[in-house]
């Protein structure tokens, strides 16, 4: 039950920043895993990037740094090119 809120991104933004880092960058990396026992290869990746549009993304890339070093950081990452709503890969 606890993986409700572990594992969830609000989670680690907050634990992030209670250890002095600073989230830059975060965005869903957009597969869903549940499944993968029961539908093992039947359910192929393709497939499983569309149900992560409906259902949600099973894992969550977070580019974090130490809070004094932010401040550059985060205006190198304003840089980027936003791509369908979607912050550009660094």
């Amino acid at each position: 039950m606890s993986e409700l809120w572990l594992f969830h991104p609000r989670w680690w933004r907050r634990n992030f920043e209670r250890n002095a880092f600073v989230v830059v960058r975060d965005e869903p990396m957009g597969l869903f895993y549940t499944g993968e026992v029961l539908l093992g290869q039947r359910l192929g990746l393709a497939a499983r990037a569309r149900l992560a549009r409906v259902l949600g993304s099973s894992c969550h890339l977070f580019k974090v740094a130490p809070a004094r070093d932010a401040a550059p950081a985060a205006q190198a990452n304003s840089r980027a090119i936003s791509v369908a709503g979607r912050p550009a890969a660094s």
